[in-house]
């Protein structure tokens, strides 16, 4: 699997196995990543219907597939069933894809890179999410919206441990003792101003949107570039009750460029904002 010429290369990490490695600069919403998916099965797909999927790949496909991380070796006895549930993404309404070189991108709780599948072209996409230096590795996040960002170190080591078997050491949860806490606050506030943002009654838009706005201080406090169309979007909605339209614009233009950068120009997300 040469990489080379798509920008990355796959390498070891030195503590983590192996990882993807940026071999250019990128800057915010370059595609770093297109993959056509090694197969497809349904989401909650049983082991006999990946097996099947594996059982219709080439003696080549099967090798590379083999040695991708099988998170849970001890406890099933087919490793292609191990290797699915450790490095399987979803895919649109239903369906589960593996891909092979998407598979070697690591996690962190503050990611440089996003991942999501491209309906249209049925492939798997991977953006930059801010400035990239040759040499860095390419960090995509497993866990997605509040889950990451509205979380605390404790709340997502837990939910990446339940779900693929790790506990996440990146730079977002093996902080010191006084920037952890710091950095907990904020992600908690984050979650706390979600929740909020539907109880404010009519009269008190400009409390809202000052909600909106200091969680975008809050995500950028947190060094956290991916999600702030999620508050931009909950912006513009409420200028658009007003009629206040200068601000329905620009917020909405906030909300296209941040899903631009992340999904691409012709995702769904982009099109639809």
């Amino acid at each position: 699997m040469n990489s080379s010429g798509r920008g990355f290369t796959i390498g070891s990490t030195g503590s983590h196995g192996h990882g993807a490695f940026a071999a250019r600069r990128f800057v915010r919403g370059d595609l770093i990543l297109v993959e056509k998916p090694l197969y497809t099965v349904k989401e909650h797909a049983r082991p006999a219907e990946v097996a099947a999927a594996v059982n219709r790949l080439s003696a080549d496909e099967r090798e590379h597939l083999s040695e991708l991380a099988n998170a849970f070796e001890q406890l099933y006895d087919d490793p292609f069933w191990g290797i699915h549930k450790t490095n399987a993404f979803a895919a649109g309404e239903d369906d589960s894809i593996l891909c092979l070189l998407a598979s070697r991108f690591n996690h962190s709780c503050s990611p440089n890179a996003r991942y999501s599948w491209h309906t249209q072209s049925r492939t798997f996409r991977i953006h930059s999410l801010r400035e990239i230096a040759p040499g860095d590795e390419l960090l995509v996040s497993y866990i997605s919206g509040r889950h990451v960002y509205g979380s605390t170190a404790v709340q997502r080591q837990a939910r990446l441990k339940a779900m693929l078997g790790f506990t996440c050491a990146c730079v977002a949860c093996t902080q010191p003792p006084t920037a952890q806490a710091a950095s907990d606050a904020r992600r908690t506030e984050l979650t706390r101003l979600w929740d909020a943002l539907p109880l404010f009654p009519p009269h008190r838009t400009p409390a809202r949107l000052q909600a909106v706005r200091r969680a975008l201080e809050l995500m950028r406090a947190e060094d956290y570039d991916a999600d702030a169309d999620d508050f931009a979007n909950e912006a513009s909605a409420m200028c658009a009750f007003h009629a206040d339209w200068a601000s329905v614009r620009a917020w909405a233009l906030c909300t296209y460029r941040a899903r631009v950068a992340e999904f691409g120009g012709d995702s769904h997300r982009a099109i639809d904002s």
